[in-house]
């Protein structure tokens, strides 16, 4: 039985050819195409949101502008419906209305009035402010804060209402 297996086994060696042969190496070469892909639909996503981000900051902006818009125009068609207005200010500190349409700002701030002149916002003494002289209970400010120049219009609507009212 050993003599079959082992002319078996010589039968098969019979088989093999006469010069070496070797097999031929290809290295693996993974496809990274889905993986490009993958990375290519990720970075559109990113940037979609990213600019869904931009449009709805944009939009926010946009909104809050035009509502300070409104508010600075709403306050000036009031302020121009008083007959008397006040020729100077008193030293004192008065509730005023600061805005600055280029800004799209309006602020309700407290300001300190030395010779008919703003000198301070209450609370702010990291603010520089200069002003020119209120005439009718308005003038204009300009506040140096970070190095930065700002210039906003202010109106004492208070001052403006009290003489109105007669108080």
């Amino acid at each position: 039985m050993r003599l079959i297996i082992a002319a078996g086994l010589l039968g098969s060696l019979s088989a093999l050819p006469a010069a070496a042969q070797f097999i031929q190496y290809q290295p693996i070469q993974l496809d990274q195409s889905s993986r490009q892909r993958t990375h290519e639909l990720r970075m559109d996503l990113m940037e979609r949101v990213a600019i869904e981000e931009r449009n709805r900051r944009l939009a926010t902006e946009e909104s809050r502008c035009a509502q300070a818009v409104a508010g600075i125009d709403g306050m000036l068609t009031y302020y121009t419906s008083f007959r008397m207005l006040p020729t100077t200010v008193d030293d004192g500190t008065y509730a005023a209305k600061v805005y600055s349409r280029a800004l799209c700002q309006l602020h309700d701030l407290q300001v300190v009035v030395k010779k008919n002149i703003i000198v301070a916002v209450v609370g702010r003494s990291d603010l520089v402010v200069t002003s020119s002289q209120f005439a009718g209970g308005k003038n204009m400010m300009r506040v140096i804060s970070s190095g930065s120049d700002t210039y906003f219009d202010v109106v004492l609507l208070e001052l403006v209402e009290k003489l109105n009212s007669g108080r």
